[in-house]
């Protein structure tokens, strides 16, 4: 299935991730008495799960994590950091195609991080150009950080969003409130976002109309240097 994605996106196909916590575990199906594959199976420790001494490669940690570690985030952009939060997403790059004309520099959704979130890490596998679309302070567990919503683009010219946010889908909904408020503001901009965004993922590859504007190095993102003027795309496909 991720080696699926990866072959859709390097073929010009768009990606849009609209949660907070996106290819995280390793998993495998089974058979069962009612046919092929119907069994999903997730030990969340290596050495917990039996296939650790049979086949390592397909044991059902995180994907992050070793013996084969392949972070989501050389797909995603940004990369699952951590839970509970409650944080006021922070607008970072009003210019970008999908916020212009639709919110302003430094406005807040309030908040709209949680209850899972993402962010830049370049510790770990991350394509460029990628562009940080909201850039929002949080503190998770005692761990301060950002909260960043991205985009990037592919050198096949897909575009690849990816929220950051669990509240995203919620925000989608006129009804949906946290903390006991409504967020009439924060339905209104992921409303006119999601719409553009998959207004234009439908006529091709995005970034050929719109690449990703680089703003690591500007957001002051940890280890961020200025991105390749021909970019970089980690590998991202399981060997099979």
């Amino acid at each position: 299935m991720r080696n699926n994605v990866v072959r859709a996106r390097d073929s010009g196909v768009n990606l849009a991730f609209l949660g907070g916590n996106e290819i995280y575990r390793h998993m495998r199906f089974a058979p069962s008495p009612l046919g092929p594959n119907r069994v999903e199976i997730d030990y969340k420790n290596f050495h917990e799960d039996p296939m650790s001494t049979i086949d390592p490669t397909d044991t059902t940690q995180e994907w992050r994590s070793p013996p084969n570690p392949r972070p989501e985030s050389a797909i995603l952009g940004n990369i699952y950091q951590c839970n509970p939060v409650s944080a006021d997403m922070v607008v970072a790059a009003p210019d970008s195609w999908l916020l212009n004309g639709i919110i302003g520099a430094g406005q807040r959704l309030p908040g709209m991080v949680g209850d899972e979130y993402s962010a830049v890490d370049l510790d770990v596998p991350t394509p460029r150009p990628l562009q940080v679309l909201f850039h929002s302070p949080v503190t998770c567990r005692g761990r301060y950080g950002f909260q960043d919503t991205t985009y990037y683009t592919a050198p096949s010219g897909a575009g690849v969003f990816s929220s950051g946010t669990q509240w995203w889908i919620c925000g989608l909904d006129a009804g949906c409130k946290f903390s006991g408020s409504a967020v009439a503001e924060a339905h209104r901009v992921f409303t006119a976002m999601t719409t553009r965004l998959l207004s234009v993922f439908a006529e091709g590859p995005a970034g050929k109309k719109y690449p990703a504007v680089d703003n690591l190095v500007q957001l002051a993102v940890p280890g961020a240097t200025p991105a390749p003027v021909t970019g970089y795309m980690p590998p991202a496909l399981v060997s099979e």
